[in-house]
């Protein structure tokens, strides 16, 4: 665990830094305005609307390639050993802060006003190792559907609420004006592809995921029941004593 954590270290430090500048600098191009912060935009130097369209491409593999390298990084620094024995719920806890904190610092680098609580009702949920994965899972992406799609520089409220039996997941935030005529299925919507295929996974568990997309505005709720039981040899075990 140690040598994967000095490895997570080793690709942030040499990636995402780089990574995020370089989509601050493509998002300004996007603007239309090549200049560098604090300086006077020049007409000479607008950029064109064909280059406008390079530079969000740009962008679209900027942020996918950081996205990608942080999934990564939390895969080495997640240590899932720990949580089938999670009896109060503290390692859960923990792990969604640690995804929380993360993407809110990367959502300020690009710019983004990024409000992010993790609130406790009535006590910490003691889930199963599946059930953490998917929630950790589906937290990142919606981080990743944020740093896509929202509106650049907009205000974005998450929220995790933790109860004793399920984990409650709520995103608002405003839309890119050019996906705010998207309707409100999940197939058709900014990153709906992924969403689906964690809507049937919250199913499966008898949770659900909705989302919406009104007056330029996206919501997303997602409610996943906490299933404590598995099948991993450590809590089973936990369970008979």
């Amino acid at each position: 665990m140690e040598s994967r954590a000095r490895i997570a270290d080793a690709i942030h430090d040499a990636v995402t830094g780089d990574l995020s500048a370089a989509a601050f600098v493509a998002q300004r191009h996007i603007g239309g305005n090549s200049s560098g912060p604090g300086v006077a935009a020049d007409p000479a130097n607008a950029t064109t609307t064909a280059d406008a369209e390079d530079w969000r491409q740009i962008n679209e593999y900027i942020l996918s390639a950081l996205t990608n390298v942080h999934r990564v990084i939390d895969e080495l620094n997640m240590d899932a050993t720990t949580l089938p024995g999670d009896a109060d719920g503290e390692a859960l806890a923990n792990l969604l802060r640690a995804t929380l904190d993360d993407g809110d610092r990367r959502l300020r680098k690009l710019g983004f006003n990024i409000t992010s609580i993790r609130h406790c009702a009535g006590g910490k949920p003691s889930a199963s190792q599946a059930i953490a994965e998917l929630a950790n899972n589906l937290l990142r992406e919606i981080y990743a559907n944020i740093a896509r799609h929202a509106a650049p520089g907009s205000k974005v409220d998450l929220s995790v609420m933790l109860r004793p039996n399920a984990i409650e997941i709520t995103q608002i935030n405003p839309m890119k004006e050019d996906m705010a005529g998207a309707d409100e299925r999940d197939d058709e919507l900014p990153g709906g592809h992924g969403l689906a295929s964690f809507k049937k996974q919250l199913e499966s568990y008898q949770g659900t995921l909705t989302t919406s997309a009104q007056d330029g505005s996206w919501t997303l709720f997602a409610y996943i029941p906490v299933t404590v039981i598995d099948d991993s040899p450590g809590l089973l075990e936990q369970v008979q004593v």
